[in-house]
């Protein structure tokens, strides 16, 4: 099954952010809409949906036989557009339960980590020679408001982020929590409790 992630920190833009209450039951918690610019090879348009590359492009014969003389291999096997009509598609795609990480490149530990996130309104546009600008929404709830003010303020900044589905989070690290606030010292682990019980 195809599914959406950045791996690697990825750079891209931020372009909004909209600080907003969102209904938990009865309680109203603090959340973020965060938008994100991207543009990469055409590559990632089958981690969507394993037709779409090749529905939206196709070979080009005389660059394959060019790349091959010289040795390099191109940044997609599909570069040329099939039509040039088409204008930004919006993909019917949606997920849940995954985690947003920004390095600010500040330092080691200037890093925003944001769990169980949404993520949606895909929009692609196409571009002629392989590339893509994907343009996509983070949905983030239960934010502390220190995290909030280090959200809103990414507003219009290159940044790097990760986005894992949730059978790719690793260890958080010395991220910052949102649920947490990034105050990991104070949080008990299983060793802590275990010599809770004995003492």
């Amino acid at each position: 099954m195809s599914q959406f992630s950045l791996e690697d920190f990825t750079a891209v833009t931020v372009t909004g952010v909209n600080v907003r209450a969102e209904h938990h039951g009865p309680d109203q918690v603090p959340a973020a809409d965060i938008k994100f610019e991207l543009t990469t090879s055409n590559n990632i348009l089958s981690e969507f949906d394993g037709a779409l590359k090749s529905m939206l492009y196709k070979r080009d014969e005389e660059a394959d036989r060019q790349a091959y003389v010289d040795g390099v291999e191109p940044v997609t096997d599909l570069p040329l557009l099939r039509t040039s009509i088409l204008e930004p598609l919006k993909l019917k795609k949606e997920y849940a339960g995954y985690t947003l990480t920004v390095d600010q490149g500040i330092s080691d530990t200037s890093c925003i980590e944001l769990g169980q996130c949404e993520v949606n309104n895909f929009v692609v546009d196409c571009k002629e020679g392989g590339s893509v600008t994907l343009k996509f929404r983070v949905q983030a709830s239960g934010l502390q408001p220190s995290v909030l003010g280090k959200v809103a303020s990414l507003i219009g900044r290159e940044v790097e982020i990760t986005l894992l589905p949730p059978n790719e989070v690793g260890e958080p690290g010395a991220a910052i929590d949102a649920s947490s606030d990034g105050d990991w010292f104070g949080t008990k682990d299983a060793t802590d409790t275990f010599l809770e019980a004995q003492s």
